[in-house]
């Protein structure tokens, strides 16, 4: 997995987008991941058909969809949890990423879930294979959050988190609310957990946790 991660990151640091992918497809998609294209990346990884995925914090669907569309011809379970229009801050409705869903060719590889996904998490305990899973972890990110997540993913085979960089670590939010460091919370995450840990700089950051 090491070697193959590896050489995603490489082209993305390079601005190499994988073949097949298209930035127009999402390009519409409200995601802070847009701006440096991490489309481009979350496409590669699914490509790579390492894992079964799940993602908590879904928004209109960018990473998901794009992760979908590098999976399309695989097998591998892709599914997607968020509050989605109960969720007070920034959101999409289920209905709307649904329609995306559709839109971009991908509403048969992926299955949407409305629930809290620590929630999810907790009652499916021991229903999830974690060790040929993957995760995509995206609800709005600090410290705290990772505390509270920890027990429940420490057995995944890869995180990937969104954040992680001192750049967002000081958004106008984190500083607003008072929240704990996120990249402390990742780096004590990784050590306590065996993970190996890299971290893609470009706002907003990205954190990949992995295991050989």
């Amino acid at each position: 997995m090491i070697k193959e991660i590896a050489g995603i990151i490489d082209d993305f640091h390079k601005g190499v987008s994988p073949s097949g992918y298209n930035y127009e497809i999402t390009k519409d998609l409200n995601s802070s991941y847009k701006k440096n294209n991490y489309g481009a990346f979350f496409y590669a990884l699914g490509h790579l058909d390492l894992f079964d995925f799940y993602e908590i914090g879904v928004l209109e669907g960018y990473a998901l969809i794009n992760y979908a569309l590098g999976n399309y011809f695989a097998t591998s379970k892709i599914t997607g949890i968020d509050l989605f229009e109960d969720y007070e801050f920034n959101s999409c409705s289920h209905s709307k990423v649904s329609e995306q869903l559709i839109r971009c060719g991908v509403s048969k590889k992926i299955t949407l879930i409305k629930s809290n996904g620590l929630t999810y998490l907790k009652q499916n305990e021991g229903k999830i294979d974690k060790v040929r899973s993957g995760l995509h972890l995206d609800v709005s990110n600090h410290g705290q959050i990772i505390e509270e997540f920890a027990p429940y993913i420490s057995k995944f085979s890869a995180i990937i988190f969104e954040g992680g960089s001192n750049a967002r670590d000081k958004v106008a939010w984190m500083e607003k609310y008072n929240k704990s460091s996120l990249r402390s919370a990742l780096y004590s995450f990784s050590e306590t957990y065996g993970f190996n840990m890299i971290n893609l700089k470009p706002f907003p950051s990205l954190t990949l946790c992995f295991k050989q």
